[in-house]
């Protein structure tokens, strides 16, 4: 009885078996991780914008509250 072996395909199929095996430990144990971290600095990036923003409406406020009123007048001493 004569077989048949082929070294090289073995390989070839050992080593793509491996690489995904590889990629998925990676992905399952790397990704969660990157992830994590990609939303806290998403996350602090929009806190840090929303601040500045709302910093801004309320000097525009101060601003704008004084400079549009009128004469001061004392009703109590108008006969």
């Amino acid at each position: 009885m004569v077989t048949f072996e082929y070294p090289k395909i073995n390989s070839l199929l050992l080593k793509i078996l491996l690489f995904f095996i590889a990629t998925l430990m990676l992905v399952r144990y790397i990704f969660p991780l990157v992830l994590r971290f990609a939303l806290l600095k998403w996350a602090e990036r929009i806190k840090t914008q929303h601040t500045s923003e709302q910093s801004q409406t309320t000097d525009e406020k101060k601003k704008k509250g004084t400079a549009d009123l009128g004469e001061y007048i004392d009703y109590e001493e108008i006969d």
